[in-house]
């Protein structure tokens, strides 16, 4: 994924964001996670922190689990290995 297409999908999950609430936030916050880890790779973050994010897909708690959710689809958003 090319740097422009990157800023382009992090201004729009930003503004995501803004208006979100409760679950939605949660997936926001982690999908601006995951698109940092797709488009950097391994420079940003641990195995062992994306493995956490992952983690919380299979999260009981709705709120985690969109979290997790969110990463994920940052993550392949980007270009990324999940």
């Amino acid at each position: 994924m090319c740097d422009g297409e990157f800023r382009r999908l992090m201004l729009m999950a930003e503004c995501a964001l803004l208006v979100a609430s409760g679950v939605d936030a949660g997936y926001w916050m982690g999908y601006l996670r995951g698109l940092r880890r797709g488009h950097h790779g391994a420079a940003f973050g641990t195995t062992a922190e994306h493995e956490r994010w992952l983690w919380l897909l299979g999260s009981p708690s709705a709120s985690r689990h969109a979290v997790g959710r969110g990463y994920r689809d940052g993550v392949l958003a980007a270009g990324g290995v999940v």
